[in-house]
């Protein structure tokens, strides 16, 4: 895959109709995800039904049991750097992105010039036009592998 390709890492449990929502607004991206993954978290609500009727080329990583948001994401994250995404944007299947939220949050990562955890969705001065729902949603670099935690610029919070 090329540098700069993004993989849209979606985290849901037992909410197939929000979840539908999510997947409607990152298929409509101005700046086009190049993949988007559906951690699904054991889910017992027709999620996986949908998916495969509604968005056959979403990918779709069902758990056997619920993991958590933390280890979905764990999940999502080594999922991304194994398919050679450089970038993964991280959703609730509650958080709504608007049409223009990849290409604000990409184009922030570059002006901000870090190297790994780069765009938290706060540091964005557009996030209530971005995203509804809840803040949630970063870029990450997953291309080196596993994140090794930063603080976060006190002019970002």
């Amino acid at each position: 895959m090329t540098d700069e390709t993004v993989a849209a890492v979606v985290i849901t449990f037992q909410r197939r109709d929000m979840l539908r929502q999510t997947l409607e607004g990152l298929v409509g991206q101005e700046r086009p995800v190049d993949e988007i993954v559906v951690i699904d978290n054991a889910t017992s609500d027709g999620t996986a039904a949908m998916l495969a009727e509604e968005f056959p080329q979403v990918t779709h990583l069902r758990m056997e049991d619920n993991i958590g948001p933390a280890g979905a994401l764990q999940v999502g994250f080594e999922y991304a750097h194994a398919r050679g995404h450089r970038w993964a944007w991280t959703h609730s299947d509650d958080v709504l992105p608007r049409p223009g939220a990849l290409k604000t949050l990409l184009a922030t990562a570059e002006q901000l010039g870090d190297d790994d955890l780069v765009a938290l969705a706060r540091a964005a001065p557009q996030l209530p036009e971005l995203l509804s729902g809840r803040v949630g949603a970063c870029v990450a670099r997953v291309d080196r592998g596993a994140l090794e935690p930063r603080p976060v610029p006190s002019t970002l919070i």
